[in-house]
């Protein structure tokens, strides 16, 4: 049975999700059947890293990369061995997470997201939940502070934007006018899915009153936003290890590897270069 409909939170998962997709979700309900999937699973600690196993979850190539980079150079790298965390568990967790914030329970929501940062570091998922549970406990400062360290780490140019524009926000009600209009200017020229309600939600607060010069070009923004101690995402080092990925899987011939970061590292630079080398990559190597 389990071959056929998978384990207990992967049920579990489905038919939360199966709640929430509903005319009316129940978020309650679904709540309800992930916290009795998860709870007497994580009771056991069978997930807690140790000194032989380290337990991680990745969604794509540049996160193990990214992962990988860092592990290495953390003074507190150990040689446990990395293991993978079931995807239905890791899913479980980010539901369970958005379950609870849309019953107002940040406290619990806050546990979830906790445990789900701990497995996928590289994940902005865990942490703008986390940021709405500040959010929604009017710790605005603690919001902006944990969003500015996620554009040290951000990788996705979509992500990225969303970042600033989320940032933009919290930096309006902490009466950072100048540089929350910076950032709100900087998800613009993103130019990605969050552009449009960034442009719409900065007319909203600012209207004709610009705070900042409206002739102010992306350089100008990109200085603004350096000098005020805001990263400019991607940072060198992320650029750096997703290069070095790419390369290093060039060298292995693990193409389906090379190929997915060398498109993401073209999305970032905009080099058409890079996305020539993404072209080139074959899809199978030859024999």
């Amino acid at each position: 049975d389990e071959f056929v409909s998978g384990d207990d939170i992967s049920k579990a998962v489905r038919d939360a999700s199966a709640l929430l997709y509903q005319k009316s979700p129940d978020h309650r309900r679904a709540a309800q059947i992930l916290e009795a999937a998860l709870t007497p699973l994580w009771s056991t600690g069978l997930y807690l890293d140790n000194q032989q196993v380290t337990w991680r979850c990745f969604s794509n190539y540049a996160e193990r990369t990214l992962f990988n980079r860092s592990h290495l150079e953390s003074e507190n790298s150990s040689d446990a061995h990395v293991t993978l965390l079931p995807d239905s568990h890791y899913h479980a967790m980010l539901i369970l997470s958005s379950c609870y914030i849309a019953l107002k329970n940040y406290n619990r929501a806050r546990q979830w997201a906790d445990e789900a940062h701990r497995f996928a570091p590289y994940d902005v998922r865990p942490d703008l939940m986390l940021v709405r549970c500040d959010e929604e406990n009017g710790d605005y400062e603690s919001a902006a502070q944990r969003l500015i360290d996620l554009l040290e780490r951000a990788y996705e140019p979509e992500s990225i934007a969303h970042i600033y524009y989320r940032l933009a926000f919290m930096e309006y009600k902490l009466d950072n006018k100048e540089l929350a209009d910076a950032c709100y200017r900087k998800c613009i020229k993103q130019n990605g899915g969050s552009a449009l309600i960034a442009m719409f939600e900065r007319h909203q607060l600012f209207g004709d009153n610009e705070p900042l010069d409206p002739y102010m070009t992306s350089d100008d923004i990109n200085q603004y936003l350096d000098q005020a101690g805001i990263p400019l995402a991607p940072v060198a080092e992320v650029r750096c290890a997703i290069e070095e990925g790419m390369r290093g899987a060039l060298d292995a011939e693990l193409f389906g590897a090379a190929r997915n970061l060398s498109y993401l590292l073209g999305q970032l630079t905009g080099d058409d270069i890079i996305f020539g080398i993404a072209n080139s990559i074959e899809r199978e190597p030859d024999r």
